[in-house]
């Protein structure tokens, strides 16, 4: 599995199954994944929190038979149940319910466990959902403040030990671009860098050690904040905008619709693909 991780993710572009688990529809969710494939996509991004596991656990279920094909970024230190993944139909309706009723909905979200336990937990949770031996790049799931980020030297002994099993290929950290920019000494941890996109990403990407790999999230949603109203984008001028502005950095983009997913695909053509 050896692989120089800064070519593992040059010039390369990323689909995100960030939103997988907002797909009732189990048909729906395979032409998702599959379309993404079919339109030029070989790296998938998604988390273990996603959907109590339903993310991870699809894209096993989904891509089983063409993982040489792919590669695999995953994420950990959000405590989530394993619903998503073990009944997908309670999953839904449990999610309903609470999101009608619970006051509580959602808090699980906003604690973070980046422990050497949470690690090693979460990295045999997930290679079971994903059906897979190993993980191409774990993450650190967006510590938020100064007491996260200080967790994280912690477990680095751990997860140097998962990649000598084999377990892991590559590690880092991903996280919002000023959370990332006000903690670089343990924000630069790792082999690679994932940023969502802002105003300040630019600057972020020149702190940066030199040969260290980077992709990013939320380019879409980015520009819609700028004005950009999603269905009059351009992709291939977004893509080569991209391209010029962060020429090492891979992109993550997203969709739920199958007809967008082709779209994103030709306009990275040439590009990225």
């Amino acid at each position: 599995m050896a692989m120089d991780q800064a070519n593992l993710c040059r010039r390369r572009i990323g689909f995100g199954l960030g939103k997988l688990h907002h797909v009732i529809s189990r048909s729906t969710r395979t032409e998702i994944v599959l379309g993404a494939l079919d339109a030029g996509f070989a790296h998938f991004d998604l988390a273990a929190a996603y959907g109590d596991g339903l993310c991870e656990a699809e894209a096993g279920r989904i891509l089983e038979g063409k993982r040489h094909s792919v590669t695999l970024a995953t994420k950990f230190g959000i405590n989530t149940s394993d619903l998503g993944a073990r009944n997908t139909s309670l999953y839904f309706i449990t999610k309903a319910l609470r999101k009608s009723f619970s006051r509580t909905y959602g808090c699980e979200y906003a604690q973070r466990d980046f422990s050497p336990a949470a690690a090693v937990t979460g990295v045999e949770n997930s290679l079971r959902r994903l059906r897979t031996d190993y993980i191409d790049f774990l993450f650190f799931h967006e510590p938020r403040d100064r007491a996260d980020f200080d967790k994280l030297p912690l477990v680095i002994e751990t997860l140097d030990r998962l990649k000598q099993d084999g377990k892991v290929r590559f590690y880092g950290v991903s996280a919002r671009t000023e959370q990332l920019l006000s903690n670089s000494q343990q924000g630069f941890l790792g082999d690679i860098v994932q940023f969502e996109l802002s105003d300040q990403s630019a600057s972020l990407v020149q702190a940066i050690p030199a040969g260290v790999p980077t992709s990013s999230f939320g380019l879409i949603r980015y520009l819609s904040r700028h004005g950009e109203a999603r269905d009059r984008l351009d992709y291939g001028n977004v893509l080569r905008w991209f391209s010029q502005s962060y020429p090492e950095t891979m992109p993550i983009l997203a969709s739920n619709r199958s007809s967008e997913i082709a779209r994103l695909g030709r306009a990275a053509e040439g590009i990225f693909i």
